[in-house]
This record gives C-alpha cells, structure tokens and sequence, in this order.
C-alpha cells in the first residue's frame, strides 16, 4: 500500500465536543479535552502525548483557552477512528481508537554526473501504529459521566478498521480487542480500572499452525454473553507441504 503523508488530509482531534441543537435557541457546546480525561496518561504510550503532559503541568495550565495563543501546544492532534455513539441504560458512549502512520528511513546510494557517490535517504510507509482508545459515557443533556481508556499494543496495520470494542453492564464496562491472533480486554468501572490489560490467545484450527500476521481483525458482539472474532491471518505450518498460508477465520468467544 503507498501512502503519502505530503497528501494526508486526515483531520485530527484533540478531544470530544458535544452540541444541543433546538429551534428555541442556537445551541450549546461542551468540549471534553483528552488531556483532562481522568488518568489519561496511564494508557496513553504516545511519546508526544508525554511531552505535553510535562509542559501543561509546568505551566499548571491544560487546554485553558486563556487568549494566550498556548492552547495547540496542548492538543493531541490524534488522528481517530470514531465508532457510532451507543446508547445503554440511559446513558451514551462514545468510543475512539487513536492511531499515526508510521515509517522506517532508508538509505541508498545515487550517483552524480561525474560518478561521485550520494547518499539518500527516504521514507518508507509501514503502516498504521494504533496507540490507544478512549471511551467516554454523557447522560442525555451532554454531561460526561466518565471516562476512561485502553492502551493497544503492537498493533501496525495498512488497513485501517475498528478493532477496539466494549461490553457494558449494570457495574462494568469491558474494553477489548482483536489483533495478532488475540484477544486483549480490560474492566473498568467509571473513572476506576476493576481489572488491567490481559491477553487470550484465538485458538487456531491446528495446534501446528503458527502465526506470522493478521489484518483486518475484529471482535463484535453477537448475542448473550457471546462474541465473534474474525479477520485475516498469515499462518505457517511445517506439518503440511504448504507451508505458508493465508486464511479468514472466524471464532466464537464466550465471556464468562
């Protein structure tokens, strides 16, 4: 896949906003920045993301908007992939999943006219790197409850798709999702974090079978306590005369 940061109109983010509409006035508008979110920065692995944490706390100041001109030196800008607005038990969640392309620099040798020798450096497109998630639950005037997020972990992908999920009961909200052949999940109550980031392996079809890759991975809710995990894996299996193979899989996973 080429992709060409110069041509990345991508917009980015820096936080959530909700707006009331009505036809008896114009409307209001509350702005959630993430560098506010409670216990943001235990999630969050971006090393810019860090950064500015030091200058906001140095400063004593986030986001303030106090006229100073200061306020972008505090935006994430994060690119997200935004999932529907979900409504459970009267109240909204709205989950996203930050992610940045990423690159790896290579050097080869031209030659000039005269035959000297030039190294030159470019850049080369190695996917997209998600970073994390946040999730965020508003009651119906647009007050956020809480919020909260999920740290996601070696995941590079050239196809970006909605990886992260939730489950969300009367206590509980569990965060999980589908990349390398496993299953990451969390419990998080509100603000609070009941249980932190475990991983399960999705059990291959031959106990032979041994991963190398995936794309396009995914776990959605199907019914009761079950999910359904699919994508697309690159799996190599010295047992057969075709070693390497590419497959779609699809799992049923109970959570119990």
């Amino acid at each position: 896949m080429n992709y060409d940061a110069n041509q990345d109109n991508t917009p980015v983010s820096d936080g959530y906003y909700i707006a009331s509409l009505n036809q008896s006035d114009t409307g209001r508008m509350k702005y959630y920045n993430f560098i506010e979110f409670a216990n943001a920065f235990k999630y969050i692995n971006d090393p810019e993301a860090l950064r500015i944490k030091k200058r906001a706390d140095k400063i004593n100041k986030i986001s303030a908007g106090d006229g100073s001109g200061n306020e972008r030196d505090y935006s994430l800008d994060y690119r997200l992939l935004v999932h529907p607005v979900t409504a459970s038990n009267g109240s909204y969640f709205f989950l996203s999943e930050a992610y940045s392309p990423e690159y790896h620099t290579m050097t080869q040798m031209v030659y000039d006219y005269y035959g000297r020798a030039i190294p030159s450096t470019y850049s080369v497109f190695d996917g997209f790197r998600y970073t994390n998630a946040f999730i965020a639950s508003f009651d119906s005037t647009g007050n956020m409850s809480w919020n909260n997020g999920m740290e996601m972990r070696d995941v590079l992908t050239t196809y970006l798709n909605r990886k992260m999920n939730f489950y969300a009961d009367s206590n509980d909200v569990v965060l999980f999702y589908n990349a390398n052949s496993k299953i990451a999940f969390k419990t998080i109550q509100g603000n609070s974090v009941v249980e932190n980031s475990a991983f399960t392996p999705i059990a291959p079809k031959r106990v032979t079978d041994q991963f190398i890759s995936e794309y396009l991975g995914s776990i959605e809710p199907w019914y009761g306590d079950y999910f359904l995990a699919s994508g697309y894996e690159s799996l190599r299996n010295n047992n057969q005369e075709d070693s390497k193979k590419n497959v779609f899989y699809l799992s049923k996973l109970a959570l119990k």
